[in-house]
């Protein structure tokens, strides 16, 4: 009997979400961009440590998040320029030994595009976390790189929000 009324659930849900004319964000982005989409990821030279994985990572969110043909060199092609400017971790939170055990991570990062008509876009996107930290020095390591992580998500996301309005607007236009 449980199974009957998740299927009708189901169904109903398909329904509706297909009646009311829903589309996914990809939709909107690719009336933004005429065909493949070159990424270049441009790393502050302040972190040197992290500017590997940062590039692999900002790379790797974008292009997952934009449901298109992706090109591996910048010919003919539209180019989002992803340029990371810097994290920033402020302490939000002390133990009773003065130490760190909760901080804010302020991560930054300018995206410019140009759409199909050549019309140049920037957008100057800040994402806020907050993290505890472990008294354990690796695994303070780790979580600050993790809280990078976190914060680059919440930005690419942010920039597809963007390319969705964008796109979305192209459309009643």
């Amino acid at each position: 009997m449980n199974l009957k009324i998740t299927q009708y659930l189901s169904i109903f849900f398909v329904i509706m979400l297909l009646g009311c004319g829903y589309k996914p964000s990809s939709h909107a982005i690719k009336r933004i961009f005429s065909d493949k989409i070159y990424v270049n990821v441009i790393v502050d030279s302040a972190e040197p440590e992290n500017a590997p994985f940062i590039r692999d990572e900002l790379s790797r969110l974008v292009i997952s998040r934009i449901s298109g043909e992706i090109a591996l060199h910048p010919q003919k092609t539209n180019t989002i320029t992803v340029s990371y400017r810097g994290t920033t971790f402020t302490p939000l939170g002390y133990d009773e030994y003065g130490y760190v055990v909760r901080y804010q991570t302020i991560v930054k990062a300018n995206f410019t595009f140009v759409d199909k008509n050549g019309k140049k876009w920037s957008k100057m996107i800040t994402s806020i976390s907050d993290e505890s930290i472990s008294d354990n020095a690796v695994h303070a390591s780790a979580l600050r790189i993790e809280s990078i992580k976190t914060g680059l998500v919440k930005t690419v996301d942010e920039f597809m929000a963007y390319l969705s309005a964008k796109g979305a607007l192209k459309e009643s236009h």
